[in-house]
């Protein structure tokens, strides 16, 4: 596997961005409250910050690999919930 280059760590963000947007406004066509798509979005951002900074490429984030970012992300609200979008978020990524 080739390293990642600064291009295509954007590249990355990217499609990572434009792939939580198509997850929220889905959850939002599931009546998600808006409060709920909007945590969904502030965890997200957290985790998506985390993935663009380590670079890690979009084919190689399984659950798995979501949630072993996940560990890395502090994050202010309850592990668990947060997880929980985590692992729906990478899901939604690999349907």
């Amino acid at each position: 596997m080739r390293p990642q280059t600064k291009e295509s760590r954007s590249v990355v963000a990217d499609v990572l961005s434009e792939q939580m947007e198509k997850f929220l406004k889905r959850l939002q066509s599931q009546d998600y409250a808006p409060s709920g798509v909007a945590g969904y979005r502030l965890r997200l951002n957290e985790f998506c910050a985390e993935v663009k900074a380590r670079g890690v490429p979009l084919e190689q984030l399984d659950e798995n690999r979501a949630l072993e970012l996940f560990a890395a992300v502090e994050l202010s609200s309850k592990p668990t919930h947060a997880r929980f979008m985590i692992r729906n978020f990478a899901r939604f990524l690999r349907s």
